[in-house]
């Protein structure tokens, strides 16, 4: 039996690892574009300013639509963001990567979508991104598909600079979150589902 596995080039794991985000987007470009959820954003941009990248911030509400990523790719364009940084669960890290990879190969978001969109190739990189998990249940991090609304994008067939940082919890001190036993279950649960939904899939693709 054969198979692939696709992962980021480089995954940056360990308490405190967040710290060292600045040294790690700057060799990417000098100015980012953050796509986040939750409530780190604050301590992430002070690090990132503080290692010299301007920030430009965009909050994603809910799950990403092609509305959501096409807004970031025109701030991204507007702002000359070169590189960046999904902060938060899947949904901010999705909307990033699908941006990413449209700033990478020009057109919209419905020229990449499956279905109801034209399903074509991305044939070129995107533009480097920097993935910052703040959840334990997604895996929008080391897939190469974004998810819009109910409908996959391939959006990094070929991609870019990638990098995923995870740690211990944005900002504050050194010491481990605690989240409760309430939220990790929710967090297992989604991990679970996310595997059971595509072992289901009739036109599944193990790739992914």
């Amino acid at each position: 039996m054969g198979f692939e596995f696709f992962s980021p080039p480089r995954i940056v794991f360990g308490r405190g690892a967040v710290t060292r985000l600045a040294d790690l987007v700057r060799p990417l470009g000098n100015k980012a574009l953050i796509v986040f959820n939750g409530s780190a954003q604050p301590d992430v941009v002070r690090l990132l300013v503080s290692g010299g990248v301007g920030c430009v911030s965009l909050r994603q509400r809910g799950e990403p639509t092609v509305e959501d990523v096409e807004h970031a790719v025109e701030l991204a364009r507007r702002e000359v963001c070169e590189v960046l940084v999904g902060l938060g669960g899947g949904s901010a890290i999705d909307t990033a990567k699908a941006a990413a990879g449209i700033l990478g190969n020009g057109g919209a978001a419905l020229d990449y979508m499956e279905v109801i969109g034209k399903g074509q190739l991305i044939t070129k990189p995107a533009v480097p991104w920097v993935a910052v998990p703040t959840t334990a249940g997604t895996g929008a991090e080391v897939t190469r598909n974004a998810v819009l609304g109910d409908t996959f994008v391939r959006i990094l067939q070929a991609a870019g600079d990638r990098v995923e940082v995870r740690g211990d919890r944005v900002g504050g001190d050194d010491r481990v979150a605690v989240v409760g036993h309430r939220r990790a279950a929710w967090w297992a649960v989604d991990g679970v589902a996310d595997q059971d939904r595509a072992g289901r899939s009739v036109a599944g693709d193990v790739r992914a």
